[in-house]
């Protein structure tokens, strides 16, 4: 069965990425496994935390829109985006939504089974074969969290271990057939050649040459590759010129928006980024700022961060 074309997506002006306050694609793409993603986890995840613990998981609008784009397909099956990264500011739950999308990717069906014009997204999907998910940084410290996270939405006696067959353990989880997720810590050489199907790269900002972070997540690429999979970053603002993999990852993003890449494989990078005319020090501006950077980010309480924004002791 032929699927219908793929809508263009209306925000990649390849000049004015410089300019643009919001990466990430508008619209809906014709093609997607993203409903499948989203249709799972809202079954089976609840708030682990937030003013919606322990009621059933329920996206905002910009955490549905980012897994719509990054489960879009060609019309030939292939991922549209090869490689994805949200960085955004503290406190948007970027953390959480990593967890919950290598649950996603552990457990449910978004690997393309067939094309169906009746379906959501046009799509209908399959379990991942075998999957390998992988939360990895350079330090320990750095996976805690989402860690910490995948443990509080998958706990032992909950709907999704239980009806998954899930092993729970402390760093890893494992599924039935050889399916795992786990944390990477360990060196490049250490992770060298192991069949992965999906990696969650975490606080990528912190990946450098001197700690091996560019070495770590080269090795991964080359990793993903072998099978076709993809890599997630999450990061918050980098120091420039240390020669991060946020840094890098950003400046590929550019590369591509401005049509200096060759090839068709894209990144699919989702920031929101303060107006450039952002008065510090005035409160409105501030204020509108700070509105718009954490968007629909309801949980985060704008006026403490206008005051640590405020604070004398904040770098």
């Amino acid at each position: 069965m032929k699927p219908p074309p793929l809508s263009p997506s209306p925000n990649t002006n390849p000049v004015s990425v410089h300019n643009r306050l919001s990466t990430l694609p508008e619209g809906v793409p014709s093609l997607t496994l993203g409903w499948e993603a989203i249709r799972w986890a809202t079954k089976y995840l609840k708030h682990p935390n937030g003013p919606r613990a322990g009621q059933r998981w329920q996206f905002v609008d910009s955490q549905l829109l980012f897994l719509l784009h990054w489960y879009a397909v060609e019309e030939d099956g292939a991922w549209l985006h090869r490689h994805g990264a949200r960085r955004l500011a503290k406190g948007s739950g970027k953390s959480p939504f990593a967890a919950l999308l290598a649950l996603v990717e552990l457990c449910a069906p978004v690997r393309l089974r067939d094309f169906d014009p009746d379906a959501p997204g046009g799509c209908i999907g399959k379990p991942v074969d075998m999957p390998l998910v992988q939360i990895a940084a350079t330090a320990e410290s750095q996976t805690a969290n989402t860690m910490r996270m995948v443990r509080a939405f998958a706990p032992k006696g909950s709907r999704v271990v239980d009806e998954h067959n899930l092993d729970v353990g402390k760093t890893v989880f494992y599924k039935p057939g050889g399916g795992q997720l786990q944390t990477i810590t360990s060196s490049a050489t250490a992770a060298e050649g192991a069949e992965v199907t999906f990696v969650v790269a975490d606080e990528t900002e912190h990946w450098t040459v001197n700690n091996g972070g560019q070495e770590l997540v080269q090795t991964l690429d080359r990793n993903l590759r072998k099978s076709g999979s993809r890599m997630m970053e999450t990061s918050n603002a980098w120091e420039p010129g240390v020669g991060s993999v946020a840094e890098s990852t950003w400046d590929a993003f550019v590369a591509q928006e401005e049509g200096r890449t060759k090839g068709t494989s894209r990144i699919l990078y989702d920031a929101r980024v303060a107006p450039p005319d952002t008065e510090l020090g005035d409160e409105q501006s501030l204020t509108e700022a700070l509105q718009w950077v954490y968007g629909d980010c309801y949980w985060v309480p704008i006026e403490q961060v206008r005051e640590a924004v405020w604070d004398p002791r904040t770098p």
